[in-house]
């Protein structure tokens, strides 16, 4: 009893020159203990403060950096986003061909309260005249890579065909060429630029164009996902078969560049668009993820959004998730 009374005291009267320490019996070496554990504390407080003061400001030059860093980052994408805005998009004008762009690229950042995106998709249409007859030229395709790398491909893309398109808009003697010839040069010369790269920048696409006139369609398919072509409320792949490697791939010979023609009927939609389009995430437990890998369920998105991009989108996203960055164009 003595002895809980005694702690008792102690813990009420916290200084060190209310504790008994200069008795020599039990209760002054309790005394004298518990001011050493009372200073031991103090110190063991100051310096677990100190400690934390000094985490505490290696963590805000930390966050300090990372945010310059991604700063920068941001600023590197922003532009590269505003060199590549000028090279895609709609710019034909036509009486008789309709055309339509849904896009979506997956890595979005935000600059200085900017909001953009940026990615490898790229999607451009525009007008020519060749041989007196006049032509809705376009081209869907997808560089390799993600960001950065993938936005350096569709600008390097963008910047030569929009340098041919405007070579042919101007000069006479490029205009006086077939539809199949032009098509194949222009396919050459984008090939060529890619080749220089070595094979570190590969780019899949669809790349052709439409008589305004007779609806002939003439395109290439360099391993780009199969155009789609909806006609009478159904929805089926225009052609199936790949007849050429990506763009870039260096040991693909001029010899091996096939021109596919197809007559469009009055009323017909033809639907390209990236690997984007397949690649949703079905379901996901834990680590396993699912990825769709039936081509043919694109076609169902077709049919469920009569042809509409808006309502493909729509019908996609009730069944799964985009992992990739999309782009369709409708004809």
């Amino acid at each position: 009893y003595f002895l809980n009374v005694s702690i008792q005291i102690w813990a009420e009267n916290w200084k060190p020159e209310n504790l008994p320490t200069r008795r020599s019996d039990e209760i002054g070496q309790m005394g004298r203990v518990f001011v050493d554990m009372k200073e031991e504390l103090f110190q063991h407080q100051n310096h677990l403060e100190d400690m934390v003061n000094k985490r505490t400001m290696e963590l805000n030059a930390s966050l300090a950096e990372v945010k310059k860093l991604k700063e920068g980052q941001d600023g590197d994408y922003f532009l590269t986003s505003l060199l590549i805005k000028p090279l895609k998009g709609i710019f034909s004008k036509s009486e008789t061909i309709n055309i339509s762009i849904l896009e979506r690229q997956m890595k979005e950042f935000t600059f200085r309260n900017k909001k953009s995106e940026i990615g490898g998709d790229i999607t451009l249409t525009d007008n020519i005249h060749l041989m007196g007859k006049k032509y809705t030229v376009f081209v869907n395709a997808d560089a390799m890579g993600k960001s950065i790398q993938g936005a350096g491909g569709s600008l390097v893309l963008g910047t030569v065909f929009k340098s041919i398109l405007t070579r042919t808009q101007k000069q006479k003697y490029m205009q006086e060429r077939h539809p199949e010839r032009w098509l194949k040069e222009c396919f050459q010369e984008i090939h060529n630029v890619f080749i220089s790269f070595d094979g570190h920048m590969l780019i899949s696409a669809i790349m052709g164009l439409v008589d305004e006139e007779t609806g002939t369609l003439y395109y290439i398919n360099a391993e780009h996902p199969w155009p789609v072509l909806f006609r009478d409320g159904k929805a089926s792949f225009l052609d199936t078969t790949f007849s050429l490697r990506k763009i870039g791939f260096t040991e693909m010979h001029s010899d091996e560049v096939i021109i596919k023609v197809f007559a469009m009927r009055p009323g017909d939609v033809i639907i390209m668009g990236s690997d984007g389009r397949d690649d949703l995430l079905l379901s996901q437990k834990d680590e396993n993820r699912i990825i769709n890998d039936d081509e043919n369920l694109f076609l169902e998105h077709v049919t469920n959004g009569n042809g509409n991009l808006t309502e493909i989108l729509k019908s996609s996203i009730q069944i799964g998730e985009f992992t990739d960055d999309l782009s369709l164009l409708r004809i």
